[in-house]
């Protein structure tokens, strides 16, 4: 009982099932009982051998019932045992889904989402030709990480760009 309880097993009398051959038997054992008692009665056997006789034929036909009870017993529980063990498949599985789920939620919010917001930050750029726009990426990883080294570089090609700019106006003016 003490495993069973840390198993979380249990039987009940509903689980012991009278087994399909019980009354066969028994009625071959009252048969054999009955040729018994008219051998004692004709003298044949003695009153101590009739005894012995009768609780043999009733040991083996209790062992022989209860050997057939156990077979489909053990059959019944090996089908609960499938019966469990497909449910805890069908748990897991649905289980395992959800966490693959939430794993790909998680992965699509902290990776795909920054990423996609940095590409279209430096489309803008390219396409706009404006290098005052940022990428707004203010997380704790290495995307924001990846995001403030392109802001710090848009920054010095902007400052490059002016930097030439001023150049050649100076050029230009000092020219004239």
């Amino acid at each position: 009982f003490e495993y069973a309880t840390r198993a979380g097993v249990t039987i009940s009398v509903k689980d012991l099932k009278l087994p399909s051959k019980k009354k066969e038997l028994i009625e071959a054992a009252r048969k054999e009982t009955e040729d018994i008692l008219r051998q004692h009665r004709e003298g044949i056997i003695t009153r101590t051998e009739r005894y012995n006789k009768v609780v043999d034929v009733w040991t083996k036909a209790t062992n022989e019932v209860a050997k057939v009870m156990m077979e489909e017993i053990s059959k019944d529980i090996g089908e609960q045992i499938k019966i469990v063990l497909t449910e805890n498949i069908i748990i897991t599985a649905i289980m395992s889904i959800a966490l693959v789920f939430l794993v790909s939620l998680f992965a699509n919010r902290s990776i795909a989402t920054p990423i996609g917001k940095l590409r279209d930050t430096i489309s803008y750029i390219e396409k706009n030709k404006d290098f005052t726009k940022r990428s707004e990426i203010n997380t704790n990883d290495e995307i924001s990480d990846i995001s403030r080294s392109i802001n710090s570089l848009i920054e010095f090609m902007s400052n490059i760009l002016k930097n030439t700019i001023m150049v050649v106006d100076k050029s230009y003016y000092s020219t004239e």
